[in-house]
């Protein structure tokens, strides 16, 4: 992973100073209706989340110390590995016949190469959320509250509101049209040549369609017939670039991305707290259509991070759920949109869940210790008039590590070394176990040593043909992947 206390050279982090913009609402009091799928939708009136007034650089650094201090004291609840507590209580509670899919799992995690924390923590995560689905499999909504409960997952923070002087001032807002969003997009993704793009699917938003890129020719085509139409549906998690730490011209060409890394490059030089959150120098920049919507979840695909949000034009909705309770709602949405409503509207009933929704020039605050989902609702329903008019729901956003978590799990995973796979031993075994393990190893080394010793291979030989082996099983298995994909 890149150095993260390393910062853009000097030249490339001034800013101009800019007055303080006079006082806006930190965020939009109407409950919108938001899609669940073409034909389903659903009024987002919960209880508003909360807000926080942060009137300085100095006010923000203490906001991400004291509750990075918070998150690292209650990581055992929430933390997305199965290192955490409450994941291994999970595993305690599955059936054999879904513990023997994970043994098999842990036995291909074994085999892969991962010497370098970032990717060992992708991969145990992802362990994790295999952990969490099958336990998810057949639950009520009362069983996953009262487990909800026992892990405390309520009264952890989800995401709040930021409002007061400095966001003010940092916060940006501009109106973006197709004609303007299209050169920032081809510039971020240049190299790639394709954009990230995924689009929901009609009957059911919490769905997306097999392809998750658009050729950058075809794209803005695409964009206007859906724009046009009023389709909608579509939208760009990974448009992001990665600031060098020390080129003088670290920059993205995107002045809406460098003007969010140069404030927060001036944040990390002017009220540094290394030890307890650090940058991470990927910025994004994340725009939908209307109609589009990101399931209910956790974000995991880098180690535990609060993540900064402001809204640059348009409108997005963040409902924010306890942890387990929200991947449930992704379970049961994935599977009917017509059921998800049923479950939100319980929630609801039982008051369980806060809601944010953003409008331009408007901050956020995403906690790693629950979960959350986001909305972008059309402005056509009547009962969305009060909302702005809009194209495009464009938001720039930045991922800053909390980083007593980081450094905790950094050292338990990488406590083995390079080339071990104690790391990803997860699952416990039993005595009996553990002996039929060691007995199979012994026959397997027994048969290799005999089979070198009948076909007069070297271990250079054995090893070449081994791997050969292991390649021709992965291109067997991607090619029955992408036949049961179509």
């Amino acid at each position: 992973m890149a150095d993260i206390n390393a910062r853009p050279a000097k030249a490339a982090r001034r800013v101009a100073l800019t007055a303080v913009a006079p006082a806006e609402p930190s965020s939009i009091a109407h409950a919108p209706t938001v899609s669940l799928s073409d034909s389903t939708n659903f009024e987002m009136s919960f209880k508003p989340a909360a807000t926080v007034a942060v009137h300085s650089m100095a006010e923000l650094s203490s906001l991400l110390k004291a509750s990075a201090q918070e998150v690292h004291q209650t990581r055992d609840a929430w933390a997305c590995t199965p290192r955490a507590k409450w994941i291994a209580a999970l595993i305690a509670e599955l059936r054999d016949d879904q513990l023997e899919q994970l043994r098999l799992r842990q036995r291909t995690l074994q085999t892969t190469a991962a010497d370098d924390f970032g990717t060992r923590w992708e991969l145990g995560s992802q362990f994790a959320s295999a952990v969490i689905e099958l336990w998810l499999d057949g639950r009520s909504l009362d069983e996953v509250l009262e487990t909800c409960r026992r892990f405390g997952h309520e009264k952890l923070k989800c995401g709040v509101i930021l409002s007061g002087a400095l966001i003010r001032e940092w916060a940006a807002k501009e109106d973006v049209t197709l004609a303007s969003l299209m050169p920032m997009v081809a510039s971020l993704a240049a190299k790639e040549k394709s954009a990230s793009l995924y689009r929901v699917q009609r009957a059911n938003h919490f769905k997306t369609e097999g392809n998750a890129s658009a050729q950058l020719d075809e794209l803005e085509a695409e964009l206007k017939d859906r724009l046009d139409s009023g389709r909608g549906g579509c939208g760009s998690l990974n448009t992001t670039f990665h600031y060098a730490e020390e080129a003088d011209t670290a920059e993205s060409a995107v002045p809406l991305l460098d003007g969010l890394m140069h404030q927060l490059d001036d944040l990390q030089l002017m009220h540094p707290d290394p030890s307890s959150w650090r940058l991470n120098h990927r910025l994004y920049l994340i725009w939908k259509l209307q109609g589009y919507c990101t399931p209910y979840h956790q974000d995991v695909h880098v180690p535990p991070h609060f993540t900064l949000y402001n809204q640059v034009d348009g409108v997005s909705t963040f409902h924010f759920l306890p942890l387990l309770v929200g991947l449930f709602a992704t379970h049961v949405g994935r599977r009917s949109a017509d059921e998800l409503a049923v479950l939100l509207r319980t929630l609801r009933e039982r008051g369980v869940g806060e809601v944010a929704t953003l409008g331009p020039k408007q901050m956020l605050l995403i906690f790693p210790s629950g979960a959350h989902g986001v909305f972008v609702p059309r402005t056509t329903p009547p009962a969305n008039a009060p909302l702005p008019r809009f194209d495009f729901s464009v938001i720039r956003a930045a991922e800053i590590f909390a980083w007593p978590t980081h450094e905790h799990y950094e050292a338990a995973l990488m406590a083995e070394g390079e080339g071990d796979a104690a790391w990803c031993s997860f699952l416990p075994m039993s005595d009996a176990e553990r002996a039929e393990e060691e007995r199979r190893s012994r026959r397997f080394e027994e048969h290799q040593a005999a089979l070198i010793d009948e076909m007069r291979l070297t271990r250079e030989d054995w090893l070449l043909l081994a791997m050969r082996m292991q390649r021709r099983w992965e291109r067997e298995r991607a090619t029955t992947a992408s036949s049961e994909a179509t």
